[in-house]
């Protein structure tokens, strides 16, 4: 059994199938000790099978840890999601921590760091409108890639 492998871009073309059995090769060879350096584009890919990332930007490091430690260098970032066409979001933009809110129809985007969800869900339970449907969306490692190597922020 070799101690390292060297797979670049190895689900690239492949169907959804064959690439979750490529997957679970990849962790099978993980697990049994060796040590796999997956060259990837596919930064969902990285996030799943990696325990260490790094993320190169013109042949710059621009960032090296656990997909955990690159997602938390944004911060403790969170997006509040839910529906709900007659709440007045004016007053969200207010609440501490809160960075960015946008309405599509019914829905209702906050975007914020650190408590965002709790100061969102106290307000829609002190204006009586407590949501049914809420979610959070917390950043991923794309999120990351994205704003280290382009600057923007999701």
């Amino acid at each position: 059994r070799p101690r390292l492998v060297f797979l670049d871009e190895l689900t690239q073309n492949l169907d959804p199938v064959g690439r979750r059995r490529t997957w679970d090769v990849v962790r099978r060879v993980r697990d049994s000790g060796t040590t796999v350096v997956l060259v990837t584009h596919d930064v969902e890919e990285a996030e799943r099978l990696c325990d260490r990332v790094v993320v190169l930007d013109r042949g710059r490091v621009v960032a090296d840890g656990t997909p955990a430690a690159i997602v938390g260098s944004l911060g403790a970032r969170a997006t509040v999601v839910f529906s709900d066409a007659d709440l007045d979001v004016r007053p969200l933009p207010d609440l501490p921590g809160v960075e960015r809110v946008d309405r599509r129809g019914a829905e209702v985007r906050i975007s914020g760091a650190g408590p965002v969800l709790a100061h969102v869900g106290a307000h829609l339970v002190a204006v009586g409108r407590p949501a049914v449907d809420l979610r959070v969306e917390l950043p991923s490692l794309e999120d990351c890639f994205v704003e280290l190597t382009q600057g923007v922020r999701p």
